[in-house]
């Protein structure tokens, strides 16, 4: 009974912070990215600090030049799409004023509050994508700038007899502990 309860109450608890996880993972993520973009500039005997910068920076210009080029191909295919939207709306009413069924769909208002509620509920997942995805970046920043800081805090979190085990999967998995 207890060992169930201890199951249920650690599945809880992952579910909850399954978000959390996830902004963790992405975050080891974009940091190798970081620090594979950052290998060049080591390379060349820039410090550790400064290469990470500049390997963001590169990230950065990349995914820049990326939107850039597709931003375009894609602003102008919403631009067709608006531009075409109001149009096939008034065809779309027109065929409905003729099906019986529809018809009394249509003679009624738009809810104005459930539309301002939904527009609202759009921009706010929106903001919280935003500062997600900032909090990855900063975190990933801080993980590319002290890898080793960090494996040590992860080895420390298990018991000292499986410590040397840890460190070696960490190295092994691409950690420089």
């Amino acid at each position: 009974m207890l060992v169930g309860l201890l199951l249920v109450g650690l599945a809880l608890l992952f579910a909850q912070l399954a978000d959390v996880l996830l902004l963790i993972f992405a975050a080891i993520l974009l940091a190798t990215l970081i620090t594979a973009a950052a290998q060049p500039f080591v390379r060349i005997g820039i410090r550790q600090t400064w290469s990470v910068m500049l390997g963001l920076a590169t990230l950065f210009a990349v995914l820049g030049i990326l939107g850039w080029l597709f931003g375009a191909t894609l602003g102008a295919q919403f631009e067709a799409v608006a531009a075409k939207l109001p149009g096939a709306i008034q065809r779309a009413q027109a065929w409905a004023a003729g099906v019986p069924l529809l018809q009394s769909t249509l003679s009624a208002t738009p809810d104005l509050q459930g539309v301002v509620g939904r527009a609202l509920s759009v921009a706010f997942g929106a903001l919280g994508a935003v500062l997600n995805l900032v909090l990855v970046v900063i975190g990933a920043v801080y993980l590319a700038l002290q890898p080793r800081l960090y494996a040590r805090g992860l080895a420390r979190l298990f018991p000292k007899s499986q410590t040397a085990q840890i460190d070696a999967a960490l190295l092994a998995s691409g950690g420089r502990c």
